[in-house]
């Protein structure tokens, strides 16, 4: 059976995802066909350029429940879920944008909990959980009404004059740094200290000033 397969640098595996046909970039990952009655276990990185499933072979009494729990876990989209709980702990921001239909829907968490870290989809948005949650309430989605609670997670920026940060209305703003928004490029004078939620042509004088248009 073909499986998707992120690993780290040691060979420990953090996902095994079936039914996927494209490598994620920026991640460690390979293509295994696991053989019936096999269970993956690590990969062999000894050699970086080539590396190498381990399997273990199952006593036949458990084969047959093995390729039961697989066969649930596709129909349920239970791997998803795994995924999304190996990625939080693993993965970076940067990582997790590449990969973000492995995290769970903020939707599946209302009525329940979230805790400080998770990443949710939302929107076909990723964002981070700022501080605990102990209700999640259906008309308090992620959004800049919410920015206490969910930071965005966005692609990396330099910072640059070159290489703006898009502002997201959900930000906190650093010195030096450049930020772009409605196709304006603006240099941050000071640092805000925490997220400020104000568009950035309202912040021009307290903590912005206006660098040139991107257009």
């Amino acid at each position: 059976m073909k499986a998707l397969v992120i690993y780290d640098a040691t060979g420990r595996i953090w996902l095994i995802s079936y039914g996927e046909e494209t490598l994620p970039q920026g991640l460690t990952c390979m293509f295994v066909d696991i053989p019936d009655g096999a269970q993956l276990t690590s990969i062999d990185v000894t050699n970086p350029d080539d590396p190498q499933p381990v399997f273990d072979y199952l006593p036949e009494s458990d084969i047959g429940r093995l390729q039961k729990d697989v066969a649930a876990l596709k129909e349920t989209d239970a791997t998803v879920t795994l995924a999304a709980s190996f990625a939080a702990e693993s993965f970076t921001d940067e990582q997790a944008l590449k990969v973000m239909s492995l995290y769970p829907e903020w939707e599946s968490f209302i009525g329940g909990s979230l805790s400080t870290g998770m990443r949710v989809r939302y929107a076909d948005r990723l964002y981070k959980v700022r501080q605990e949650i102990a209700a999640v309430l259906e008309n308090q989605p992620p959004s800049i009404d919410t920015a206490a609670l969910y930071e965005e997670i966005s692609e990396s920026h330099a910072g640059t004059l070159e290489d703006p940060i898009p502002y997201n209305n959900n930000m906190e703003l650093f010195n030096g740094t450049y930020y772009s928004q409605d196709g304006i490029v603006y240099l941050c004078t000071r640092d805000t200290g925490q997220a400020v939620y104000n568009p950035l042509k309202d912040l021009v004088g307290t903590y912005v000033e206006v660098a040139e248009p991107t257009e």
